[in-house]
């Protein structure tokens, strides 16, 4: 595999993050993903605390060729990250 990587901080909800992935990926083990010579890691996940409100954090890492890390990225923000309402 190659040594290419992007990492991505979200706030959406574990369980979707995690059933995204699962949905991707060819074999999965703990927070390890596994499709098409890529590899999917969940770092970490923490609540961070702005002003009064609290947000999940979860840290997502994406290994691999630069070509399937792009459009793996490109996929998981398309899924989850918007703007407006």
């Amino acid at each position: 595999m190659d040594k290419y990587q992007e990492t991505i901080i979200s706030s959406a909800p574990n369980n979707e993050i995690k059933s995204f992935l699962e949905s991707l990926s060819n074999a999965a083990a703990e927070n390890k993903y596994f499709c098409d010579h890529c590899e999917i890691i969940i770092n970490r996940t923490w609540v961070e605390k702005m002003g009064s409100l609290y947000f999940q954090r979860t840290e997502i890492t994406f290994f691999g060729r630069e070509e399937l890390v792009n459009h793996y990225t490109k996929l998981f923000r398309l899924r989850f990250l918007s703007a407006g309402g």
